[in-house]
């Protein structure tokens, strides 16, 4: 009797346990399908990112626009390894995924948001500025784009921009060299703003750029 008890429990907590992977993989495949539409709109994606509008400095302060609801969000982290590959491969697609890599704190996706911050060159250049003034060209606000990637390699390491990223020897000399022509001579050639970027990241990365002003 003893042993067919035994037989018996056993067969229900397999039943039981069979019956928790079957709804955990369905969950998973149902947030696969919400997170990853293949014709979905900017404003289907699971993240609001739109650095020029401000959302970069909400990411610095630890906020995250969700556009799911709360029951989605807590199955992102239930799920975070199983999703680490389909968010991380996107990174490069939309800030959208970006932003949800440092919600959940990716460390893969580091090196991904430091080629994207290393590769972007672009100002806002809002109107209003005194653009024939180089410091107009060296505030965070102009760089957007850039302070979003930088604020969610810090969030995802818990540590400052240049503590958490380097620079290899060649990205190093690349940035440096164009940060020497951030001068108010080459003010109005077509390449300052490339420049100015250059010498502003050096800035934020604690990399000493000597005459380069």
């Amino acid at each position: 009797m003893k042993a067919i008890r035994f037989i018996l429990l056993g067969a229900l907590l397999l039943l039981f346990q069979s019956s928790r992977c079957f709804s955990a993989d369905n969950e998973l495949e149902t947030l696969r399908g919400v997170l990853f539409k293949a014709d979905a709109t900017p404003t289907e994606l699971p993240v609001s990112a739109d650095p020029p509008t401000g959302d970069y400095t909400d990411l610095a302060n630890g906020k995250i626009s969700f556009r799911i609801d709360d029951g989605q969000i807590r199955q992102l982290a239930r799920f975070r390894n199983e999703l680490e590959p389909l968010i991380v491969e996107r990174i490069g697609s939309d800030y959208c995924w970006m932003y949800l890599s440092a919600f959940l704190r990716y460390e893969s996706a580091v090196p991904i948001i430091k080629k994207k911050l290393i590769g972007c060159e672009s100002i806002y250049g809002w109107e209003g500025p005194d653009y024939s003034k180089i410091e107009t060209w060296l505030v965070d606000a102009q760089y957007p784009y850039q302070m979003a990637c930088i604020n969610a390699i810090e969030y995802i390491t818990h540590k400052p921009v240049g503590q958490s990223i380097s620079l290899t020897k060649k990205e190093r000399s690349d940035l440096i060299a164009r940060a020497k022509k951030c001068r108010t001579k080459n003010i109005d050639k077509a390449d300052f703003m490339r420049y100015c970027s250059a010498y502003w990241l050096l800035g934020k990365l604690k990399i000493p750029c000597k005459n380069a002003r």
